[in-house]
Formats: C-alpha cells, sequence, structure tokens
C-alpha cells in the first residue's frame, strides 16, 4: 500500500519514501498565487474545497483548529478530481499533499504554495504487513517506487 503515514492502519509496517508537504491549491489567477507560500490565517474566509475522506478531513480542519481557526468550507467532495476541477474553474482553495495537474483543457489552471504553519508534515509511506517478510523482488519494488516518489513535483513555486 502507498499512502500517507497518518492514513495506514495500525497493522502495517510504513517505510517512508519522502516528505509531502501541504500544498494550498489555488486558482493561477488568485491573489494569494503571487506570494511564495499561504498561511492559514490567510485562508479562514475563502471557500474551500475540502477533501472529504475520513482521515484527510479530520488531518486538514485539525491544522485549523489547533490555531483556534475556522475554515470556510465551502464545498465537500470525495474525489481528488472533483477538488482540483472547483479551485481550477474559481470556486475556492483546496489543501492538498500532492500536486494535481495544473492545466485541464476547458478548466482553467491552477497553483500551488506550500503551506506555511504546519506542525505536522505528512510523509508518503510505502507500508506492507508486520508479519510479512519481503523477498527481494519486493526490496526491488520498493527502490522503485522511493526512487519514483523522489521525482513527484511538490509546488510550483
Amino acid at each position: 500500500m502507498i499512502g500517507f503515514a497518518a492514513q495506514r492502519p495500525t497493522t502495517l509496517h510504513a517505510s517512508p519514501l519522502r516528505s509531502m508537504p501541504i500544498q494550498v491549491v489555488l486558482p493561477s489567477a488568485h491573489l494569494l498565487a503571487s506570494s511564495q507560500s499561504c498561511g492559514l490565517s490567510d485562508l479562514v474566509g475563502l471557500p474551500m474545497v475540502l477533501l472529504d475522506q475520513p482521515r484527510t478531513r479530520d488531518y486538514f480542519l485539525s491544522l485549523f483548529a489547533n490555531r483556534g481557526l475556522s475554515p470556510t468550507v465551502a464545498y465537500r467532495v470525495d474525489s481528488f478530481e472533483m477538488a482540483r476541477s472547483l479551485v481550477a474553474n474559481g470556486f475556492g482553495f483546496a489543501l492538498l499533499n500532492f500536486v494535481p495537474p495544473y492545466n485541464v483543457c476547458g478548466h482553467g489552471s491552477l497553483t500551488s504554495r506550500p503551506l506555511a504553519d504546519v506542525d505536522r508534515p505528512q510523509n508518503l509511506v510505502l507500508a506492507r504487513l508486520y508479519r510479512f517478510r519481503a523477498p527481494r523482488l519486493v526490496d526491488e519494488f520498493f527502490k522503485s517506487v522511493s526512487f519514483a516518489a523522489q521525482q513527484l513535483t511538490i509546488s510550483t513555486n
């Protein structure tokens, strides 16, 4: 399983692949798109497109709550593509741990900026059962996935 450390069941051993800093994903024409990074206080009052999956939702909302802030959740979506599309079409911003495609024909373009005040960054991990002893083939797979993960674009600044 490839995922984020906070999303894995406790029965799995996780090997970190790379840090995946939280990105504020904005329409390219948004005023905050020209800044180098965005803080949570910059986002309060702006419409948020929330990726509404159990641990993802809880994690992103807790970032605001830990600072005594409340986001303005305008849309709750359960798919990454819907979040990307709503943001690209100017309906709000999203917080994501990965960078979406920036230009999709007919849907506007996106910009991502690092979220400045994150106290619990996420790691992309490769997880396997604790009791499973990995054969060499799995070790080679891990090396390939690790290399590919290092090549991922994190932000457009």
